[in-house]
């Protein structure tokens, strides 16, 4: 449990692991939407999101502000990029993101 919330593993196992796999097999951009404590109760889901930062595609998620175990590794990875959204700054991030996002699929048709 997460406060009031229940983990059903088995559905995120189910859906989600389920979806990145398949992500990380076909697609060249993948986007996690909300990597949050109640994620990291599936080993295979986190699993799942290494694997998916380890491959060569475009990554972009939202990563729980938390700062310890499996988020500090992401965070501190070198192929991370994180960008924080703020009240002050949520306006612009939409092309910011979009500028990045470009730039990585320069470099991937690059490496191609």
């Amino acid at each position: 449990m997460i406060g009031s919330y229940s983990v059903n593993i088995n559905d995120l196992e189910k859906i989600a692991v389920k979806s990145i796999i398949s992500a990380t097999k076909s697609k060249e951009i993948i986007v996690l939407d909300e990597i949050g404590k109640m994620e990291i109760f599936s080993f295979r889901f986190m699993d799942a999101v290494i694997k998916a930062l380890d491959s060569l595609k475009v990554v972009i998620r939202d990563i729980h502000r938390e700062n310890s175990g499996f988020f500090r590794e992401i965070k501190e990875r070198k192929d991370v990029e994180l960008i924080e959204i703020r009240v002050d700054n949520r306006d612009e991030i939409a092309d910011r993101l979009k500028e990045t996002l470009i730039s990585k699929i320069e470099i991937l048709k690059n490496k191609m």
